[in-house]
């Protein structure tokens, strides 16, 4: 399968768990799995995937564009992108992971999180967050992959 298929069918998965192809931003009326993220900068643990993530979007001083990070303390690697731009990735090189806040709530497989213009997915072994042009990542709990249009 190439790519740009794969992206294909993450885009697609993505969207019809919000009931609507290729809007991600209306959520159907019975669709339990999409969480639209309540506050500026929403953290979860993505199911069993060993993967923690925080998506943010660009509405207060602080955060300049919409953005996720994710990481594996496991693995000691984290990634982060802002909207339209390329993943950027850190190895266990050097320190790459932060503190996840008290209380975050931890998701399940098929769960989808969205907030501004980025959108993560949870899926068995990873997550996987884009922008509506497909640029983004793929995390398990090993290994980073980028998504790039």
């Amino acid at each position: 399968m190439t790519v740009r298929r794969v992206i294909g069918v993450l885009l697609f998965m993505s969207a019809t768990s919000l009931g609507v192809v290729g809007a991600i931003t209306t959520p159907s009326s019975h669709s339990a799995d999409l969480i639209e993220a309540p506050t500026s900068i929403y953290e979860f643990f993505a199911a069993d995937t060993g993967v923690q993530c925080e998506i943010g979007r660009a509405d207060t001083s602080w955060v300049d564009r919409d953005y996720a990070y994710c990481q594996s303390v496991s693995a000691n690697i984290s990634v982060s992108f802002k909207k339209g731009g390329a993943p950027k990735v850190c190895d266990n090189r050097m320190s790459c992971l932060g503190n996840p806040g008290l209380n975050t709530p931890r998701l399940r497989v098929g769960q989808t999180v969205h907030s501004g213009g980025i959108t993560c997915v949870i899926f068995r072994s990873n997550v996987t967050c884009h922008d509506m042009a497909a640029n983004g990542f793929m995390m398990t709990r090993n290994r980073i992959s980028p998504l790039l249009p």
